[in-house]
């Protein structure tokens, strides 16, 4: 579920299957579209358009639209992708959108969408593209075991960084190996709002971290551990930040509790405390919590 930038409304995903977007205050559906699986949902920053991305659980399609919500008609739909795709709005102009599959990151002008223009193909499986920096000059992504940053991307030799998983640039610049068994990247990865090059990321494992670091300063680099998590562990699903990048919300099925956090009480030995906790109740077949902050 995402809110949209004026808070009248929400799009969410379910199994009927649809994608809807609802009036907040009536609770009344306003538009549908009969789609399943999808993989990643955004409106731009006016609200007038909604990018999804399809992934279809028979491993057919893999795709992107932009919904135009004045219209109610899909307005673009970028080529079909080989694997599982996941994008992004620039939120600079909203004119560019960023996509993940495979190894390749791909940066599309989604006025003439027919080709993207510029496609960085890196050495391992890339994930949850982010725009960052106050002149979104930069894009992020999660690997398996790491973090790839990609600038200048639209030059002929774009400039490619690697990070571990806590924000350190790798030695001499150079991908972490890959794990020998099978590891998920960091599930959600966001940019902190009011603070341009800050990350916050969840890793995908049983200690149930929250990273967090800033690309310009690594000395900033701080993490938190949900000190809710049970005995047989689980994963956070969902991180939303405040606009003003003060706060922060994660929930999942680490634990029955939906965590807020004050982003600057963020410490590097992980055991911070949120500063509100409230517990809530997970229907068996609705393991996934979505969580936004206005």
């Amino acid at each position: 579920m995402i809110a949209h930038p004026n808070n009248t409304e929400v799009a969410y995903a379910d199994t009927q299957p649809s994608l809807t977007r609802l009036n907040i205050e009536t609770g009344q559906p306003i538009a549908k579209l009969t789609i399943t699986d999808i993989s990643c949902m955004q409106y731009n920053d006016d609200g007038s358009l909604l990018l999804y991305g399809i992934d279809s659980s028979n491993d057919t399609v893999h795709e992107c639209n932009i919904w135009d919500l004045r219209s109610n008609t899909i307005i673009r739909s970028l080529p079909n992708f080989s694997t599982s795709v996941q994008a992004q709005w620039d939120p600079k102009e909203n004119k560019y959108v960023a996509t993940c599959s495979d190894k390749l990151l791909q940066i599309w002008d989604m006025r003439n969408a027919k080709s993207p223009i510029a496609a960085i193909t890196t050495p391992m499986q890339v994930y949850q593209p982010c725009y960052v920096g106050k002149d979104a000059g930069l894009v992020l992504c999660s690997a398996e075991n790491q973090f790839v940053a990609v600038s200048k991307f639209f030059d002929s030799n774009p400039k490619v960084d690697y990070y571990d998983l806590y924000g350190k640039k790798t030695k001499d610049n150079q991908p972490l190996p890959m794990p020998k068994q099978l590891e998920f990247p960091p599930f959600c990865v966001k940019v902190v709002p009011q603070a341009a090059s800050k990350i916050v990321a969840s890793l995908d494992d049983a200690s149930c971290q929250i990273v967090g670091f800033d690309l310009n300063n690594e000395a900033n680099s701080f993490h938190f551990k949900n000190p809710n998590v049970t005995e047989n562990g689980g994963f956070i699903t969902t991180l939303a930040c405040s606009p003003d990048g003060k706060t922060m919300a994660s929930a999942g099925s680490a634990s029955s509790r939906l965590n807020i956090w004050d982003i600057s009480a963020g410490k590097s030995d992980g055991e911070a405390v949120p500063a509100t906790s409230w517990r809530y109740n997970l229907m068996p077949q609705k393991s996934m919590l979505q969580c936004e902050i206005q």
